[in-house]
């Protein structure tokens, strides 16, 4: 059975916001550093280097708990690209859901090369370890 298209649209940014609660619930009572069972990092078990995602599960816990500092300590790159997520939740969101016309934000490829190329200087400056890239490192 094939679903119209605005109700797979609306499902699918239902359940993005669903998953934001659920992380940001859960991470209000679940320190991901004593839990246990907490997912460890695959790339970090098995080099021993950091990805560039290391350290965000416990970011994301420092700002559930207003520690800004904190959080920037153990993942810069993901904490400030979350208003930019958020922005596009959303925007999305709004025209799923309201209708409201957006403006498009065009982004040339040459940024989403920036970007990339942005992410892999981060995960190398944050296993270099001299100082300042030391403070890079969860």
């Amino acid at each position: 059975m094939k679903f119209p298209r605005p109700v797979y649209k609306k499902a699918v940014v239902a359940l993005a916001w669903f998953a934001v609660f659920a992380v940001g619930i859960t991470l209000h009572f679940v320190d991901p550093v004593s839990f246990q069972f907490s997912p460890k990092c695959f790339f970090h078990s098995l080099t021993g280097y950091y990805c560039p995602g290391c350290g965000t599960a416990r970011a994301l816990f420092s700002l559930v708990h207003g520690d800004i500092a904190g959080a920037i300590g153990y993942n810069v790159l993901a904490v400030f690209s979350l208003p930019f997520l958020l922005y596009a939740l959303v925007a999305e969101t709004l025209r799923v859901f309201l209708r409201v016309k957006i403006k498009t934000v065009f982004i040339p490829a040459v940024w989403l090369w920036i970007l990339f190329i942005a992410i892999v200087a981060f995960w190398i400056l944050r296993n270099l370890p001299a100082w300042p890239f030391s403070l890079l490192a969860p």
